[in-house]
């Protein structure tokens, strides 16, 4: 499977740059993987717009720091991140039904490959 990316220099899809595959991680091996970086879902917490994750938070976390926040339990059938995760493939069937585009699992931590 290939990812492409965009870019605006030539406007010509690129190969996303897979840095990690994570297919065979457990939670802790795949979290220490997202420390690393800001992915998508740190998106909105990086530009100050989450409603879950303040930019202080996202940075402690980041920079490991974050030993005294409080831990989310991704079983807690309350937390935003359960049904997040839980509804993931219906809210991609659906962005698939609806643009026409289709959503591929691909187990890797992507890239761009200038960004």
């Amino acid at each position: 499977m290939v990812a492409l990316v965009h870019t605006e220099a030539s406007g010509r899809p690129q190969r996303a740059l897979k840095l990690v595959k994570t297919r065979d991680l457990d939670r802790e091996a795949w979290l220490a993987v997202r420390r690393r970086g800001i992915g998508s879902s740190d998106a909105a917490a990086a530009v100050g717009l989450s409603p879950y994750t303040s930019q202080l938070e996202l940075w402690l976390e980041k920079t490991g720091r974050d030993g005294g926040l409080p831990a989310v339990d991704p079983n807690d059938e309350t937390s935003p991140m359960y049904w997040g995760t839980l509804l993931e493939p219906i809210v991609a069937s659906h962005y698939t039904r609806r643009t026409g585009n289709r959503v591929r699992r691909i187990n890797a931590v992507l890239q761009h490959p200038t960004y």
